[in-house]
């Protein structure tokens, strides 16, 4: 029989002669507590900005959803498939089964508060992630156990190690076919900078996995889904010697030991006085080690590696306690930034919402001072006053009205009508620097889009813009010579949302161009010209003399034009707005090239001389340059680039074969075929961006259904004739 300990908010339970009727639900103890829990927590220290961050389908959503469960903030397990979560809470996001956008949640966890970002997975999405990723504190990648690090998985990490993100791994899905624990922590070894810190062991894999071994508390959890079916009750014993599991455990915590004993003073010198910590379990307390894990998991040297079922509801619970144990408060983060006192606001803008009910919801991450209704804000980096009206704790879609917030604090609030994502706020009067902006990708791809008659341009225009406020990847421009609107994006899926929200969310009467590649344009040699301009406007004359070279950098990463003049052998001559004017025509020629009217990048301008008549308007300087600027790249042998991919295909080892072979057809360069074992490969190659388009229809037909795929920016090269 069974008695029950409250732990950490976790239920423990022993073996001895107890009814098992005591145990309570852990998601009902929880919710009991929540109340105070959000009291409990102002303090910083109790305070965790977390994110969830992994690879499409590697089970993020279905994480949170039981974070959320455990907490008591929900009362049902949300799940994907059923389109019931939380924080998937768009209607295309359910249809189709994926994160498209980013969600806030908060809620509490033995006496912590949890701001948890759930962020997308999907390669479209990596800006989304991107400007996520600059207001937290920590993150937990989630990684699937049958499958180990995966494409974007990696573009997230690097992400995340930018801006010095201390994270945890949760190794997911153990009860799936497949699942490899060991595999899938070698995987982390090769691909993540930090060194990955196995503080937990999988009792069984796949079908047989039933709980995990806390390898620094030396203790065995097992969910026994027969008695239980939402994971709220589990069984802890001590892994003691003469338990089955000693010695796996202890050569694990050995590991772990001497992993911490090069960022641990007091282990490294334990370690260097004897051997009894190899037989002695009890010379590092659990308390000891975990302040160890903490200290080396914040300095970003290693990554804690938890495992579990999300979808099975096993091992939530202490992923709940490693979150609290090893992320970091937010004041770990604010020490950093700067501002004019500690109690001045200093506050960034990461993400924008546009609400039906209410307008616009801006979403703001605070670092230090308070935000409260009717504070009158500035914003620096628009160099504009704004007042916030209204403020509001978010769980998704959810709002909650507050009064103020402050310090760590993430919340969206309503009023700041010229605030876009990446500004600064601070108090009037404040000298608060700029936080800098969020670092935007390149689109890729690109559609036309038309309006029905000229009378619904400007509702479409307006639709656009209030979209691109949401969503800065997502870029309008209007084609100066033939006046139609070009909507540029990330990828096929993220165009297709956009074309999705024109068409049924805002229910526009638009056409709709097919998505096609942005490519751009590039010089393969230097080219030199002396251009002049020589025009009589009514009684004035303008006439410039522009000499100017162009040439190719030495990689191709679709970099815009760079401009030099410090070859300008007249320079002391010239004023500062004939030099911006000559500025103004080298990009503007830039904006249309040669070849089929893309983006010139990746070249060099040198200015060698500038010679103007004194009459001559800024506007015929600017054209002289730009007409000297075409002609020069016309010169260089311009050449049509675009993106190339990674692009990774999981197949039945069936249709090895065919798949390779149609990879050839396509002109893609086979790198690696990986057995993942008798049955199963992946096959990773090049291909060019153009070719991917429809490839999930073409890989479904060859395979029957059976295959997958992901794809990765590589580089940029020469587009094929």
């Amino acid at each position: 029989m069974l008695s029950t300990i409250r732990v950490s908010n976790c239920l423990f339970v022993q073996q001895i002669n107890l009814s098992p009727r005591l145990l309570l639900p852990l998601h009902q103890i929880a919710s009991r507590s929540k109340g105070t829990t959000t009291q409990q927590c102002q303090s910083l220290s109790r305070t965790r900005n977390i994110g969830i961050i992994a690879h499409i389908d590697a089970g993020k959503t279905t994480t949170t959803e039981r974070m959320l469960y455990y907490s008591g903030l929900s009362n049902h397990l949300g799940n994907v498939d059923d389109g019931d979560t939380v924080t998937d809470y768009l209607a295309e996001e359910r249809e189709r089964g994926i994160t498209i956008t980013s969600a806030v949640v908060t809620f509490g966890w033995d006496g912590h508060s949890i701001n948890l970002v759930d962020t997308p997975g999907h390669i479209d999405f990596t800006m989304e992630v991107e400007r996520c990723l600059r207001v937290l504190d920590g993150a937990v990648t989630v990684v699937d156990a049958s499958r180990g690090v995966e494409a974007q998985t990696v573009t997230v990490s690097k992400q995340a190690d930018r801006y010095g993100i201390p994270r945890i791994v949760f190794v997911n899905k153990m009860d799936k076919h497949n699942a490899d624990f060991n595999r899938a922590v070698e995987s982390l070894k090769s691909n993540f900078s930090q060194i990955p810190l196995v503080i937990q062991l999988p009792v069984g894999q796949g079908a047989e996995f039933k709980g995990i071994i806390d390898v620094v508390a030396m203790k065995k959890y097992i969910w026994d889904e027969r008695k239980d079916t939402d994971g709220t009750k589990y069984v802890c014993e001590a892994v003691l010697p003469g338990h089955e599991n000693f010695n796996y455990t202890l050569d694990a915590r050995l590991k772990l030991v001497e992993v911490l004993a090069d960022f641990d003073n007091g282990i490294g010198d334990a370690i260097i006085s004897g051997d009894d910590y190899r037989t002695d379990v009890n010379i590092f307390s659990m308390d000891r080690l975990n302040e160890a894990v903490s200290i080396a998991t914040r300095s970003g040297s290693v990554a804690p590696v938890l495992c579990g079922s999300a979808r099975r509801n096993k091992a939530i619970q202490p992923l709940l306690n490693a979150i609290n144990l090893y992320l970091p408060p937010p004041q770990e983060n604010i020490k950093n930034l700067k501002s004019s006192r500690n109690k001045d606001l200093l506050a960034f803008v990461f993400k924008i919402i546009h609400d039906d009910a209410i307008g616009p919801l801006v979403f703001v991450r605070i670092y230090s001072g308070t935000i409260s209704t009717s504070l009158m804000v500035r914003n620096v980096t628009q160099s504009a006053t704004e007042t916030v009206y209204k403020l509001y704790r978010m769980s998704a879609n959810q709002r909650t009205e507050i009064e103020t917030a402050g310090p760590g604090s993430i919340i969206a609030v309503t009023g700041l009508d010229r605030s876009r994502t990446g500004d600064t706020l601070c108090n009037l009067g404040s000298r608060a620097d700029n936080l800098g902006a969020v670092v935007l990708p390149q689109p890729v791809f690109y559609c036309h889009v038309e309006a029905s008659s000229l009378s619904k341009e400007k509702r479409l225009m307006e639709v656009l813009s209030k979209l691109c406020r949401e969503d800065p990847s997502l870029n309008v421009k209007v084609n100066s010579e033939t006046n139609q609107i070009i909507l540029t994006g990330m990828g096929e899926l993220h165009m297709d949302i956009v074309k999705h929200k024109l068409l049924n969310d805002y229910k526009l009467d638009v056409y709709i161009g097919p998505i096609q590649v942005a490519y751009k344009e590039t010089v393969r040699k230097t080219a030199t010209v002396n251009y002049e301009l020589d025009k009589t406007l009514g009684e004035t004359k303008h006439k410039v003399k522009v000499e100017l070279s162009v040439d190719p950098s030495t990689e191709v990463k679709a970099q815009p034009p760079v401009i030099n003049m410090e070859t300008l052998d007249n320079v002391s001559k010239q004023t500062a707005n004939i030099t911006a004017a000559v500025r103004s025509g080298i990009m503007e020629a830039c904006t249309q090239g040669p070849v089929n009217g893309y983006p010139v990048v990746d070249i060099l301008v040198s200015v060698k001389s500038i010679s103007v008549l004194k009459s001559t308007s800024m506007a015929m300087i600017s054209a002289a340059a730009s007409n000297a600027t075409h002609n020069a790249v016309s010169q260089g042998n311009p050449v049509l680039i675009e993106p190339t991919m990674v692009i990774r295909i999981r197949v039945p080892e069936l249709y090895r074969v065919e798949v390779i072979d149609d990879i050839a057809c396509l002109h893609g360069n086979v790198l690696e075929v990986e057995y993942i074992d008798e049955t199963e490969v992946v096959i990773e190659a090049e291909m060019s961006l153009s070719l991917t388009l429809g490839y999930a229809s073409r890989l479904r037909s060859l395979t029957r259904g059976c295959g997958s795929f992901t794809l990765q920016f590589s580089h940029y090269e020469a587009k094929h004739s």
